[in-house]
């Protein structure tokens, strides 16, 4: 049917074809590209008619593509994409298949190509932000999350260099500190530190950073001779000089956090990039989001970390308060005794005063040991959860006469095993925390830490009411609308909640499958406060806590139905 058509008709499908069509032959060189392809490469085919047609690639893949000759002369017809470099620096991903055939003239290698650059650049700007997003979620250190984002920056557009320059303390302080780079693409450590260490040199706050004013809105600002103009300038002349890359202009993005201009993101542009892409330009514009949002997250951390640990240091002092300080007045009181014991001759005042101050030192120091104990730095290297949890239990026995049973789900135990190391930490202080309310205010005599897997379905202690209650105890048993396997067992229609709770409608914030649940039960009095400033530093702590490692906090407290502090972890 094809020959029947004629060759003129097949020249003239080939031509109007929004496919690019080419035929290379020996010497690679250009024999014949239609129109669609000389388009997509930049030069008509007059102009590269007999020219090497690696040197319309990136030299870095031209022995990938000498390699694909030797295979498509064995029947390869595969696609594969490679990166055409037009005169002008911009380059263009097209996707190809091609073979090879021989002709009474020498061998052809006849090819049929598409422009695939915006498809693939959507995928890589995807990709990237979403793994800005995923790290963020997980907590990641923001400087590796930054430099990812400036590599991207450099991978998907036409900027030779990122560079991520924030204030010095713009997660710990007031964001007035000298200027640092927290971020760049140098991911061979070749310019980087120099770079790095020029910038801290000039100590440069970012209200004196060059063309701070331009920085007003989101989108970038654009600065064909920014090399230029850092030169001028004696101040600054030092940056210029800090990588080895021929650029000229630059993008300048603003990072900015609660409306305030926190940062800058900087893209060093090539000399023939005098007009970057609507593309690249909000490419950038969102690479700078996910920075702002890293240095928004880390600095929410820092604070959330600061307060939990000013409300432990009260905590502690309160302790001391009612622990040991109330130990010395005791001592004090039998001393006194003693005296005057000794004053009257009552031998058996004596005795008793002596063994009772005996008993109220060793209790001082054991108070006092678990006191420094917690203020000491935790290790973080090989927690396990399950046995930090067994020695609190053991701990508070010694130090308080409660008696604990440490519950554990042998599936929950499992995933605490892969926990981080952090994240062990807070759990078990939450733990800690609980413990001490019971046994300090609570005047428990028996407590219940339990492991579990919450979410895996309305029989568990998921459904609806599932961390609240509707109506306490009266109003359908201790075990729910439908015992332990219907409509949930810590909440449904009728649990120790009630009112009482600090949760929702039903949940924490939504158990879902994968949900790791600690509670710490008491039998204490109840009727504690589990809401608002009511609930104390101690209550704000370990709020704070399950906050930093991504979780929740639920308090249920009923008038003479005992306490029970539970924390979920979602789990990966």
């Amino acid at each position: 049917m094809l020959r029947s058509l004629g060759i003129d008709v097949l020249v003239d499908i080939i031509e109007k074809s929004s496919y690019g069509v080419c035929i290379t032959g020996d010497e690679h060189t250009w024999l014949y590209l239609n129109p669609a392809g000389a388009r997509l490469v930049g030069r008509s085919f007059e102009e590269l008619y007999g020219e090497d047609y690696l040197l319309s690639f990136a030299p870095h893949e031209r022995d990938a593509l000498l390699a694909l000759e030797i295979d498509q002369r064995d029947g390869d017809t595969g696609f594969y994409t490679n990166t055409v470099v037009r005169d002008d620096g911009t380059e263009r991903e097209m996707t190809w298949s091609g073979t090879a055939v021989r002709t009474p003239l020498g061998e052809v290698a006849p090819a049929i190509f598409h422009d695939t650059s915006r498809i693939r650049r959507a995928q890589r700007e995807a990709s990237a932000l979403a793994d800005a997003a995923a790290r963020l979620a997980e907590g990641s250190d923001p400087r590796g999350i930054i430099n990812a984002l400036a590599q991207a920056a450099v991978a998907t557009t036409r900027a030779f260099v990122c560079l991520v320059l924030a204030a010095s303390d713009a997660i710990t302080g007031d964001g007035l500190g000298p200027l640092r780079i927290i971020g760049h693409s140098d991911d061979g450590e070749t310019w980087g530190p120099a770079l790095v260490a020029a910038v801290e040199g000039l100590a440069l706050p970012l209200t004196e950073f060059p063309e701070r004013h331009l920085l007003t809105g989101r989108r970038p600002v654009l600065l064909a001779d920014h090399r230029r103009r850092l030169l001028a300038d004696p101040a600054t002349a030092a940056l210029v000089g800090g990588t080895d890359v021929p650029w000229e202009g630059s993008a300048l993005v603003p990072l900015r956090a609660d409306g305030r201009l926190v940062g800058v993101l900087v893209a060093l542009l090539p000399p023939e990039v005098t007009s970057p892409s609507e593309e690249e330009t909000e490419f950038w514009a969102s690479l700078a989001d996910q920075a702002s949002a890293a240095l928004t997250s880390a600095r929410l951390r820092s604070q959330a970390e600061t307060t939990a640990a000013a409300a432990e240091r009260l905590r502690i002092g309160r302790d001391l308060h009612d622990s040991v300080s109330h130990a010395l007045f005791v001592l004090r009181q039998r001393a006194e005794i003693i005296e005057k014991a000794l004053d009257t001759g009552n031998e058996a005042l004596l005795q008793a005063a002596a063994a009772s101050l005996k008993d109220v030192s060793q209790q001082a120091i054991t108070d006092m040991r678990a006191l420094l104990a917690e203020l000491r730095p935790t290790t973080t290297a090989g927690r396990d959860l399950v046995a930090d949890l067994r020695k609190l239990a053991g701990e508070v026995w010694q130090r308080h006469g409660l008696e604990v049973d440490v519950d554990v789900d042998p599936v929950a135990q499992t995933y605490a095993a892969s926990l981080e190391s952090r994240t062990c930490e807070h759990l078990e202080r939450v733990a800690g925390e609980a413990l001490h309310n019971a046994a300090k205010h609570a005047r428990a005599a028996r407590a219940t830490i339990s492991l579990t897997l919450a979410g895996s379905g309305a029989g568990e202690s998921g459904g609806e009411g599932a961390h609240t209650g509707a109506g306490g105890v009266a109003a359908g048993g201790s075990a729910g609308a439908g015992g332990s396997a219907g409509a949930g067992t810590s909440g449904g229609a009728g649990t120790s909640g009630g009112a009482g709770t600090s949760g929702g409608a039903g949940t924490s914030g939504g158990v879902g499958p994968g949900e790791l649940m600690l509670s710490v039960r008491d039998d204490g009095r109840g009727g504690a406060p589990t809401t608002g400033a009511a609930g104390g530093h101690g209550l704000r702590t370990m709020r704070e806590r399950m906050t930093l490692c991504g979780g929740s906090l639920t308090v249920t407290s009923e008038p003479g139905a005992g306490t029970e502090v539970t924390a979920y972890l979602p789990l990966p």
